[in-house]
């Protein structure tokens, strides 16, 4: 019991602790480097990055499939 309200509130009092302390900072004026997140290159960069990410997930497996259907098949 101890040690579950330890493991809960113990990553969770931080967690609160570190949100609180990014909330409470002033906001920056824009800069030269930041992309606006209103548009649409925003947007088309978010979803190729996410299609980016899955893909690279998920290639090693459709490329080893068939080389181990052949090897399964082998024996």
């Amino acid at each position: 019991m101890i040690t579950t309200m330890a493991g809960r509130f113990g990553l969770a009092i931080p967690a609160l602790a570190l949100a609180g302390r990014l909330a409470s900072q002033r906001t920056r004026p824009r800069s030269v480097g930041a992309v606006p997140s209103e548009g649409g290159t925003f947007v088309c960069i978010v979803l190729g990055t996410a299609l980016l990410v899955g893909a690279l997930t998920y290639f090693p497996v459709l490329a080893l499939g068939p080389v181990v259907e052949q090897l399964m098949r082998a024996r």
